[in-house]
């Protein structure tokens, strides 16, 4: 049985690596009405921390921000603009939130959206699980608390900056590697590759905002998707679903885990496909994997060509 990871690994990390990767997540999967922008700082320092993690807060806040704009609730069209800064934070932000004298330098990721904005009662509670502002069905409201828990595992905060009507900011903080600069740049990915399709997919995440993202990348390409947030719901419409040609699972699925979906899969669907996809692997996991009858794999955090690609050529197999 395969659980969903409590471990991290911590390494020294660019974060300039880290928003391009959100960012070109966002600008193939975000709505034309939102315009976003990149701007990074090439001379900040490294962050000992979790990749996956990292990732996942960035782009929790980014989602929010769409959401943001694009729910609007106070009579102005839809739509708005998105940055993604990275920087050194100042040491006025820092006032209040770091007490130690000799502290080291803390590098920074911000957020900023031109939607709806929020009121002093709303920042109040933000960070507390199950709450939100989103429309019933729209939202767990566990986002913003996961990136707060995220933060303080990292030694950082999280600053925030809003005003109603004109948008808010939200600011990762975490403290630097001493003595060290982002001296590398992100591995670049072939973005003129066009992994187009028509056939049906199943995607089984239990990440909220994945399934969501992952449904807009797909189906941009073509693909019609369907979606499951865990595994037995995930065998459910497969079973009501004769079409469906391939099944993307995250291994660390509740009820019934990625490796216990695919044994169905196959057992009862076996001209289907099925990748596996997960972040955070043990070696014993790693040898079930690579053991089991999965058509791919996808390593989290996924990057949209990585994942276009590897459904393309695993669907081209036949």
């Amino acid at each position: 049985m395969f659980a969903r990871r409590e471990e991290s690994e911590s390494i020294p990390l660019n974060m300039n690596d880290i928003v391009r990767e959100v960012f070109k997540l966002v600008s193939e999967t975000f709505p034309r009405v939102i315009s976003a922008e990149l701007e990074t700082d090439e001379n900040i320092g490294l962050v000992l921390g979790d990749h996956i993690q990292i990732n996942q807060c960035v782009l929790n806040l980014c989602v929010n921000a769409r959401d943001a704009m694009m729910d609007r609730q106070d009579g102005k069209p839809a739509g708005g603009s998105l940055k993604i800064r990275t920087g050194m934070a100042d040491e006025t932000m820092l006032k209040n939130r770091v007490v130690a004298p000799d502290h080291p330098p803390f590098v920074a990721i911000s957020v900023t959206d031109t939607g709806t904005g929020m009121d002093e009662a709303t920042v109040a509670r933000i960070f507390e699980p199950f709450f939100t502002t989103k429309q019933k069905g729209k939202g767990t409201g566990i986002g913003l608390a996961t990136v707060f828990g995220v933060m303080r595992k990292h030694g950082g905060f999280v600053d925030v900056s809003t005003e109603v009507g004109r948008g808010s900011t939200f600011t990762l903080c975490f403290p630097a590697v001493e003595n060290t600069k982002g001296d590398h740049v992100a591995d670049t990915e072939d973005s003129s590759e066009n992994y187009r399709g028509s056939e049906t997919i199943l995607v089984a995440e239990d990440e909220e905002t994945l399934r969501e993202l992952l449904i807009d990348v797909l189906a941009d390409k073509g693909y019609r998707v369907l979606t499951a947030e865990n595994g037995t719901t995930a065998l459910s419409i497969l079973s009501e679903n004769t079409d469906v040609a391939l099944v993307l699972s995250d291994i660390g699925l509740p009820e019934l885990d990625g490796i216990e979906v695919l044994a169905r899969v196959k057992k009862e669907r076996p001209g289907v496909f099925v990748i596996l996809a997960s972040g955070f692997m043990d070696p014993d996991e790693t040898l079930t994997v690579e053991k089991s009858r999965a058509d791919g794999f996808i390593q989290k955090p996924y990057k949209v060509n990585e994942v276009l690609k590897k459904i393309r050529e695993t669907l081209d197999a036949v």
